[in-house]
């Protein structure tokens, strides 16, 4: 039996396919990318060992400019839509790190995109994260201190 393509298939996949927009998003001028961080207690907390805590983090970018896609290039960084310019909760969408690292971060998504930490040694930590957007320099944020006790 000759192989024959399933062309319908095909072109189903094909139409399926979405073009990119004409008119995308690239960083504007003056761009600004800032990542803020606190404790549910603020930007210090006391907390024991093995005890969660609960970590915020709020992103503001922009501002975003329309440009053609076309004038961009086949390698051009571009976006579409215009991302958020203020984004109230980012804390699941961070990198976060803590000095010393013996932070250990929950993995999964929470419901209102926070995150937490709990430490398994007494001592003053100093988490902090790094975030990232589309066609902009990777940030870090402010750092937090989080004491714990037995």
């Amino acid at each position: 039996m000759p192989f024959r393509p399933a062309l319908p298939g095909l072109l189903a996949i094909l139409v399926a396919c979405d073009r990119p927009p004409d008119r995308v998003f690239v960083p504007g001028s003056p761009f600004k990318h800032v990542v803020e961080v606190r404790t549910a207690q603020g930007v210090s907390a006391e907390v024991r060992v093995g005890e969660w805590l609960t970590l915020h983090a709020r992103r503001a970018t922009g501002p975003w400019a329309p440009v053609d896609r076309k004038s961009l290039g086949p390698d051009g960084c571009w976006t579409a839509p215009s991302p958020a310019e203020e984004e109230p909760e980012v804390a699941d969408n961070v990198r976060w790190v803590a000095q010393p690292a013996s932070g250990e971060f929950n993995p999964g998504i929470l419901d209102d995109h926070s995150r937490r930490v709990r430490f398994s040694a007494p001592g003053r930590y100093s988490p902090r994260a790094t975030s990232s957007t589309w066609c902009s320099p990777k940030v870090d944020s402010n750092e937090l201190t989080i004491l714990v006790r037995e």
